[in-house]
């Protein structure tokens, strides 16, 4: 006969016990956790972190890919031997007069001031304006160019490098779309180009145009001449369409309330919604042209951030 087993009276109110205990702890944790983020919310509500507006100028750049033209001498080699290039293979400025290389001792000088460099392309005397301007084709590419090394030999009347001349204008021929400012810029013929967007902007004369649907074939006379430029023939540009003057916030303050979009501006010890209008930027920042001016102040978590009273320090 099996033995039952007997279950102690005071065991089950233990286990109910632990039960209702481990309960009101696990309540008590909870109201805890919520009444500290509760708190947390309410005191970063009273106390949001601000950021001061910043003037700003935006200027809205739009990039013209186009080839180089300039004019240019051929250096050729006196006589088979080895090159040297005294002043380095270049692109260096130079002096009329000034021995660019030597072969085999004898010298090759620049037959007038610009630019030399001991490189050719093959497209010397065949890169011109009256072959690249007819038709609506996209430009051909940039040729490879050929560097000859200082040590190198060289056969009789081989090309040994090149001089730029100077002075001169350097032109650049391409196609540019039409949009902001740039369509009155080429009527007016100047347009204010840069090297690279972080360039400052400069002007470079319109010589000739023709608007072709959407984009304008140009052919423009560049403000500057230096070595680096006529490393290669070429050249992408940043051509300035147009500019937006305002204030910069932080990406963050702008919010939607209503469907309008805005941020939170801090006047006095009061948080207030102000709609705004502008653009994005980049760089995490916000350009407002319309809602905001010099010397205000935002909320920079601007989802987070409510009407009313704040505290700054």
């Amino acid at each position: 006969m099996t033995p039952r087993l007997r279950r102690r009276p005071g065991s089950l109110f233990s286990a109910g016990r632990a039960v209702v205990y481990g309960t009101t702890v696990l309540l008590i944790v909870a109201g805890w956790i919520w009444a500290y983020g509760a708190y947390m919310r309410h005191y970063r509500e009273m106390n949001p972190e601000i950021a001061w507006v910043v003037p700003w100028v935006h200027r809205d750049l739009v990039p013209l890919k186009g080839v180089l033209l300039w004019n240019e001498t051929v250096l050729v080699a006196p006589g088979t031997g080895v090159v040297r290039y005294p002043l380095s293979a270049g692109p260096v400025k130079v002096a009329r007069g000034a021995v660019v290389a030597t072969v085999n001792g004898v010298a090759v000088r620049a037959p007038s001031q610009g630019i030399f460099l001991a490189a050719v392309d093959g497209k010397e005397g065949r890169w011109r304006y009256p072959l690249l301007w007819p038709g609506q084709d996209e430009l051909p590419p940039a040729p490879p160019v050929r560097w000859f090394r200082d040590g190198q030999t060289l056969k009789g009347r081989a090309p040994l490098g090149k001089v730029v001349l100077q002075p001169q204008e350097i032109r650049l021929l391409g196609y540019l779309d039409l949009v902001g400012t740039i369509p009155k810029g080429l009527e007016d013929r100047r347009l204010a180009i840069r090297r690279d967007p972080d360039d400052t902007g400069s002007m470079g004369e319109v010589r000739v145009y023709e608007n072709l649907g959407a984009r304008s074939k140009l052919y423009l006379g560049l403000p500057w001449i230096t070595p680096d430029l006529v490393r290669s023939r070429g050249i992408v540009l940043q051509v300035e369409a147009g500019q937006m003057e305002g204030v910069a916030v932080p990406e963050t303050a702008l919010t939607t309330r209503q469907g309008r979009r805005g941020v939170f501006s801090v006047r006095g010890a009061q948080a207030v919604f102000q709609k705004v209008e502008g653009k994005p930027i980049g760089g995490g920042r916000f350009l407002v042209n319309q809602g905001l001016s010099l010397g205000d102040a935002v909320i920079v978590e601007g989802a987070h951030a409510r009407e009313g009273r704040v505290q700054l320090w």
